[in-house]
């Protein structure tokens, strides 16, 4: 009789938990509502903007570095590095980010110590500045520290305290997302094999709209009520539920291996003439992990050997390359986007030189900051320099200013690109790889005709169409 009492008790709390199970199951769905709709970039964009102004392509790339922290596969998780002169934004874009992540850490200041035995394991870190070469390398020490957790993770042997220090422990971690902004402009090697590089910007049309905003928000009662709310993300909130549905879930992109191909001028698609591409290869499909993991209440699945997969669909491919190709291309010249703007203004001379007092006035920089711009890019064998009384001599003219410094080019082929393919040659790719293999994995992917091409880039009429993506 005791048996039947035990077995019928059994049987009722399955049935609470069933229930249970299933209202817990509906209020999850409530709230992933958005994240079921195709807009789900749109709305996160619309949240994002609410932080922070401008600099679109840059803050989704950066939403898809946050989101990567999420992914079961460690190796997958990206980081990103964000450039810029002082007060351009760097924190705040990293702050906007973090503050719709379920679990994050953002810092102003650390020591190594501190770095090993706490910051590490938070799976989503921010620093607030890691400049390794103004004031004399201020933040070298984090260097190595860093360096691990960004690739592979961190395993060290360290004296345990709970010991009293008479014993030694081995701490291991997974590799973690990391965040960091710079005013250098200068690039360090190490770094620029673990770090997609990002520049945000300071133009007078980003500096006029924050400044509007600011001066509405002081005389405008709502906004400052608003402001004041500590309401919870719905972002964040979402991202804790798919983290919990995605447990032990990898993401499968059926069609990676046509990066591997060749265009239709008979290039490799994937410049394979630079070491780099090896690693940014990697980066972006670790993106487009990212953003099919985030879109995977809209993903199909599939199961091998035990193992579930998310199915990556072409659209995620084709955002992600629209989205990221700038933070990449900067990535992958190795060259500093402040650079890159004084190399276009040498380009624009008529005789190949340029003084560096027009380069400074097109800049709107002070002359010390354009001298170590034009000697950072000096050093790296990019630009050469010489006095206008010089030129008049070699050239046996009056055209140059005698007291003048010059610029000229020394290498044309810097400009390099990790795609080399236009975004309509590789949709259409995409969509021919749908047709000619109907398996399982790509069962129920929409055909590429259904995506609004336009929608995902930022030309506006098909005079445009050859100049989209990459060349």
């Amino acid at each position: 009789m005791e048996i039947e009492k035990n077995t019928n008790k059994k049987e009722v709390m399955k049935k609470i938990d069933k229930i249970t199970g299933e209202a817990k199951r509906k209020e999850e769905d409530k709230l992933l509502e958005k994240f079921k709709d195709p807009k789900l970039m749109e709305y996160i964009t619309e949240e994002l903007n609410k932080d922070h102004l401008e600099d679109t392509n840059l803050k989704k790339t950066a939403f898809y570095v946050g989101v990567s922290s999420m992914l079961e596969n460690d190796r997958l998780r990206q980081s990103m590095a964000l450039t810029g002169e002082a007060s351009s934004g760097k924190d705040n874009l990293i702050k906007t980010i973090f503050k719709h992540m379920p679990s994050s850490l953002f810092l102003t200041g650390a020591t190594q110590p501190a770095m090993e035995d706490a910051a590490v394991y938070s799976p989503l870190l921010g620093l607030s500045e890691m400049n390794l070469f103004k004031d004399f390398g201020a933040n070298k020490l984090l260097l190595e520290i860093v360096k691990q957790r960004t690739e592979g993770g961190t395993a060290n042997i360290k004296k345990d305290a709970e010991t009293n220090f008479k014993t030694t422990k081995f701490e291991r971690t997974e590799q973690g997302s990391t965040f960091y902004g710079t005013t250098d402009a200068e690039r360090n090697n190490e770094m620029e094999t673990r770090f997609i590089f990002g520049h945000v910007e300071t133009n007078e049309r980003k500096v006029k709209k924050v400044n509007y905003d600011t001066a509405e928000f002081f005389c405008n009662p709502e906004k400052m009520i608003e402001g004041t709310k500590k309401e919870e993300s719905w972002i964040k909130e979402g991202l804790r539920i798919l983290k919990k549905r995605n447990k032990r879930c990898q993401v499968l992109i059926p069609f990676s291996h046509l990066f591997g191909g060749q265009n239709k001028a008979g290039e490799d698609i994937i410049d394979g003439n630079n070491p780099r591409s090896m690693r940014d290869l990697k980066r972006i499909f670790g993106l487009i992990s990212s953003r099919a993991w985030l879109f995977s209440e809209q993903r199909k699945r599939c199961q091998k050997k035990g193992v579930n997969f998310i199915i990556c669909t072409p659209e995620d491919v084709l955002a992600v390359i629209n989205e990221t190709q700038d933070c990449f291309n900067q990535t992958y010249s190795g060259i500093d986007e402040r650079l890159n703007n004084v190399l276009k203004i040498i380009n624009e001379s008529v005789d190949g030189w340029m003084p560096r007092d027009i380069i400074q006035n097109r800049l709107g920089k002070s002359r010390n900051t354009t001298k170590e711009w034009c000697s950072t890019l000096a050093g790296e064998g990019l630009i050469e320099g010489t006095k206008g009384n010089e030129l008049n001599l070699k050239h046996n003219t009056s055209n140059y200013h005698e007291s003048k410094i010059y610029y000229r080019r020394c290498q044309k082929g810097i400009k390099k690109v990790l795609i080399r393919c236009q975004y309509l040659e590789l949709k259409e790719l995409l969509e021919q790889y749908i047709k000619d293999n109907p398996n399982k994995e790509l069962e129920g992917v929409p055909n590429l005709e259904q995506i609004d091409t336009f929608s995902l880039t930022p030309f506006n009429n098909t005079e445009k169409e050859v100049e989209n993506g990459n060349k």
